[in-house]
Formats: structure tokens, C-alpha cells, sequence
């Protein structure tokens, strides 16, 4: 099925295996918030998933961790 809040808390390589997935889960509307990231790896993460369907909310950060917010 499809979803309105899909949350994800893994590794930056896996969420970009299972972006096209993830992406997928997300009902429009809907929002999923990616968390696990290296800031550095979350343009990355946001440009996968804006190329699976999504746009980018917000990026938040603390230290060397970020979370992306994406919107279908």
C-alpha cells in the first residue's frame, strides 16, 4: 500500500538502493523523512529521491548527521 508518513532510519547506501521503493510507498501528498545520513551524503540522498517522484522539504542537521524531508 501506499502511505502518508514513510520514516526510514538506515544507512546512506541502502536508502539509495530502495529509493525508487521507498518513493513508491509514499501516497501523494504524503511525506517521507530519511534519517542515518552523514550530512555530507544528503544532497545525494535528496537528488535519488527527487529523481524517484519526490520533492525536498527541508534537510535538517546536528553535528555530522542529517535527516531529508521529501513530499510527493
Amino acid at each position: 500500500g501506499d502511505f502518508a508518513i514513510v520514516v526510514a532510519n538506515i544507512q546512506a547506501d541502502t536508502l539509495l538502493s530502495l529509493s525508487p521503493a521507498l518513493a513508491g510507498k509514499v501516497r501523494p501528498g504524503g511525506f517521507l523523512l530519511l534519517s542515518g545520513i552523514l550530512k555530507e551524503e544528503a544532497r545525494g540522498i535528496e537528488s535519488a529521491y527527487c529523481n524517484a517522484g519526490l520533492k525536498p522539504v527541508k534537510t535538517l542537521t546536528e553535528k555530522e548527521w542529517a535527516a531529508v524531508i521529501m513530499k510527493r
